[in-house]
């Protein structure tokens, strides 16, 4: 029987990040989150039968922070549970950066997300369609003022992290922390796009153990 994965990707992307991840299983039955960064967003309810959750980077963190009651794990990808820095969490990025970003956001859109994904290692030209400068300050605010590190413990025994030895976000370098299990991979913060195989392998082997 088909597994029903519930996907959330991170800030900057859509849904459309997933395809060649997805593209590496072909049985699983994907259920995909678009924050509208490019056009109208979509948050399809949870399935109301056992899945699995899969974030990436900002999708990561928000996804710990709900209610998934029939959700049998979260398989975290280069992500994090607070991406600013604070007093007890220094690898984090300083706010100021961030609030720059939010700044620059609103006289130059383009060059943010050219920027920011260029940092990342994608030179990939952005999607065709209007940016929807709303909902993408709105997701900075969230990477600027969230800490979803208190929600960990829920997901104890239940949460596994992938994480990219060369990954250029300090908060994501090194994984999600205990009680997470974490497996690290050489390569930067976009391995559902750079090592979809190795990705696939890792969420076809978690979901596959008794």
């Amino acid at each position: 029987m088909s597994i029903t994965l519930y996907c959330h990707h991170g800030w900057s992307y859509d849904q459309t990040f997933w395809a060649p991840l997805l593209a590496q299983l072909p049985h699983v039955t994907p259920l995909l989150i678009d924050e509208g960064y490019y056009g109208a967003p979509s948050f399809p309810p949870p399935p109301s039968t056992p899945y699995w959750a899969v974030g990436h980077s900002a999708g990561v963190m928000a996804l710990l922070g709900q209610e998934l009651p029939q959700c049998l794990g979260l398989i975290a990808i280069n992500g994090f549970a607070q991406f600013h820095e604070s007093d007890d969490f220094p690898q984090g990025i300083p706010s100021r950066m961030i609030a720059r970003m939010q700044r620059r956001l609103t006289t130059q859109p383009n060059d943010v997300l050219h920027s920011f994904r260029q940092s990342c290692g994608d030179h990939s030209p952005l999607p065709n369609a209007p940016l929807q400068s709303d909902r993408l300050h709105a997701g900075l605010e969230r990477l600027c003022h969230d800490n979803h590190r208190p929600f960990l413990d829920r997901w104890n025994g239940r949460l596994y992290s992938l994480a990219g030895a060369g990954d250029p976000l300090s908060p994501a370098r090194t994984g999600l922390p205990a009680p997470a299990q974490t497996t690290t991979r050489q390569g930067g913060h976009l391995l559902p796009l750079t090592d979809p195989a190795f990705c696939a392998s890792f969420i076809q082997t978690i979901i596959n153990s008794p």
